[in-house]
Formats: structure tokens, sequence, C-alpha cells
């Protein structure tokens, strides 16, 4: 028993220092992108420009899942919170929107890198800061999906998925009818229906194709 008790705790170790790690780098990218707001000039800042802020983008967005979903299987793991709850957060919101910003952005940017990147305002743009936003972001889910022991539930991820995805279409609409312009450069080059008519399938088949569902074994649970 002393020997099992004692690779749990070591599994456990392991496992929340990565999440407190992750959240460490999280909040430092918040003051980066921060300082970057504050430096790219007005007429081509459109976080400036408008009082929503930097929240109208989903890449910000998903950074405040990640936020809220590892500290959330942080305090599970030290009992401050059911594991089945923050478990939930980090399936519902974490791998889809995570597994859909990768899969866009660098699709998108393959094709023409201006669909996501402003010519303008590259030059103010750490090119690590880049990479954690649009990249690292993958590494790290992986790494909870792989060390973590949830139970992945595809359709429950699927009805909170769609509703999170409804909402903000329904934001970034709202967005243009008050503002005049689309948060996404590629939604005025490619015309908002073809836009959407090519996002919105995409957003489902690769957040979950890649998601097995089938409950993690028994040995791996800890609570």
């Amino acid at each position: 028993m002393q020997r099992v008790s004692f690779f749990r705790w070591i599994y456990l170790l392991m496992t929340n220092s990565f999440r407190l790690g992750w959240l460490c780098l999280l909040v430092k990218m918040w003051f980066d992108q921060k300082t970057v707001n504050e430096i790219v000039p007005e007429e081509y800042n459109i976080v400036k420009q408008h009082a929503i802020g930097r929240y109208i983008f989903l890449t910000h967005l998903n950074q405040v899942a990640h936020k809220v979903a590892f500290s959330a299987l942080l305090c599970a793991d030290l009992g401050f919170l059911k594991w089945e709850k923050a478990s939930k957060l980090f399936q519902s919101y974490v791998i889809p929107q995570t597994t859909t910003i990768f899969v866009i952005y660098w699709a998108m940017y393959m094709k023409d890198p201006s669909l996501v990147r402003n010519p303008k305002t590259i030059e103010y743009i750490p090119e690590n800061l880049d990479f954690l936003l649009h990249t690292a972001i993958v590494p790290a889910m992986v790494n909870e999906l792989i060390m973590g022991r949830h139970q992945i539930k595809i359709r429950r991820s699927m009805k909170d998925s769609f509703i999170f995805l409804s909402t903000y279409c329904i934001v970034c609409i709202s967005y243009n009818v008050s503002t005049g312009i689309w948060p996404y450069g590629f939604l005025e080059k490619l015309g908002l229906y073809k836009a959407f008519s090519i996002l919105t399938p995409l957003y489902f088949i690769i957040s979950f194709a890649i998601v097995p569902e089938k409950p993690t074994p028994e040995t791996f649970k800890t609570d």
C-alpha cells in the first residue's frame, strides 16, 4: 500500500506542477498582451477602438477557459472542488476551443497570413507570444488529456460547445452591427455566409474527432 501511495503522490505532484506552471505562464501572457496592446497604434488596434476589448477574440476567450479550467483542476486535486465539475470545464471549453483555434489559425495562415495577422501590427507582437497563443496551447491541452484522469463524454461536450459557439456567433454579429466591422479579417475577405458555412461544421469535427469516447482506467483515479 505504501508503494501505491508513493506513486500516487508522485503522479499528483507531476500533474499539478504542470498545471501550476501553465497557469503562471498564462498570467505572464496576459501581461505581455497588455503591453502589446499599449504600443500598437490606435488606428490598427481594434481592441482600443471599441469597448469590448480583447475578449471579442476567441484566442483570448480560450485563455480565460484555460485559466479557469486549470485552476479548477488544481483545486479539485487539493480537495477544494469536485473533480467532475473541474473535468467538465476542461472537456466542454478547453478541448474544443483550443483545437479549433489551432487548426483554423494555421490553416488560414498557410493560405494567406494576412487572413489572421494584420501585416501592420506584426512588428509589435513578439514571436514567442504568437507561438504561445496559437500553438503551445495544444501541447498543454494534450498533456492534461493524457496525464489527467478525465472520462470524456462527447455528447455533453458537444452540447456545451454548441451553446458557447451560438452565443459567440451572436456576439460577433452584434459587434458587426454596432461597429460596422468584423473582429476577424477573414470574415470580410471570405464573406459571412461562406466563412460560417466552413467554420461551423469544422468547429465540431476537429474538436471531437481526436477524442476517444472511453473512460480512463480505474487505476488512474486518485479521488
